[in-house]
């Protein structure tokens, strides 16, 4: 077993409290920053119609972060008992499937969207001046749901084996990404709101990407 999960069962409670949560706040309080950056390069680019749509299509988002989240924060409590009960292929084996469990449903809520997208957005209160600029941004945020499930749920696994600062290094690179390229998109490609939607893909990509490799390490598989 690595040295992050077998130290769970070694450390003293109050360090690991420290060890472990300080990194999820400064992952959370940094993406949360974002959000508000965002919502400003939104309105001073876009104008308020974007920042309305946005507001629109945000819901929408937190639907498939919530979905994400069922998963890998249910599959990760499971790995982290497997763990310490050092019952070590049964936890490779729930990773699998929570892997297939976030592609599956990830795929069923993008495709059930793209259907029902203008009746989806007007049920969350977008009217015929907002409903393109809506439209555009949620459009690229559904092609690349399945990414953005994958990191979102998979974050939660690392945290599981007490890898608390990779998980946070990934919701920083993807944060630091998005800072950097959503400007960029708005103001010096004059994309809009699609430039918006690519930007916050790609960054959710870079983390993703991040995520692959670290799973993917020999030494860092449940052993």
């Amino acid at each position: 077993m690595k040295q992050q999960s077998s130290r769970l069962g070694t450390e003293k409670i109050p360090a690991l409290l420290v060890k472990l949560s300080l990194p999820a706040f400064i992952g959370m309080f940094v993406n949360a920053l974002y959000n508000i950056l965002d919502a400003i390069f939104m309105a001073r680019g876009v104008g308020t119609i974007g920042l309305a749509a946005l507001s629109i299509v945000f819901p929408i988002q937190m639907i498939i972060s919530a979905s994400a989240a069922t998963f890998g924060v249910g599959g990760a409590s499971i790995i982290s008992r497997r763990l310490g009960e050092k019952r070590l292929n049964e936890a490779n084996k729930v990773f699998g499937h929570i892997i297939w469990l976030i592609i599956f449903f990830s795929l069923i809520v993008m495709i059930a969207a793209f259907l029902l997208i203008e009746p989806l957005l007007r049920f969350f209160g977008a009217t015929d001046v907002i409903l393109p600029y809506a439209k555009d941004y949620l459009q690229i945020i559904l092609i690349g749901s399945v990414i953005f499930s994958f990191a979102m749920g998979t974050n939660n696994v690392v945290r599981s084996e007490g890898n608390a600062k990779l998980a946070m290094n990934t919701m920083l690179v993807g944060t630091v990404v998005k800072l950097i390229i959503t400007p960029i998109f708005i103001f010096g490609l004059e994309m809009g709101m699609r430039g918006a939607a690519l930007s916050t893909i790609i960054g959710q990509s870079t983390s993703a990407i991040w995520l692959l490799k670290y799973f993917w390490a020999e030494e860092v598989r449940f052993k």
